[in-house]
């Protein structure tokens, strides 16, 4: 199990410097591409920009129906 902060390695008083620079987390190794940009939606400065929780809701339903189709 993972623990901890994401950004380890930022010390805590920069991580907002380094949030406003625009640095995010990688792509998880295992993780669909179509999958990844929704979670960049999601950390948009901008929270105007990010999907409403109906939009992130309704992506989900329709991703778990489409992966369903593969496994």
């Amino acid at each position: 199990m993972v623990s901890g902060r994401p950004q380890q390695e930022v010390d805590s008083f920069e991580l907002a410097a380094y949030l406003r620079d625009g640095y995010r987390l990688a792509q998880p190794v295992n993780c669909p591409d179509e999958f990844y940009t929704v979670m960049s939606c999601c950390w948009l400065a901008d929270y105007k920009q990010r999907p409403s929780f109906p939009q992130l809701i309704a992506y989900l339903h329709d991703f778990h129906e489409d992966l369903g189709k593969y496994v």
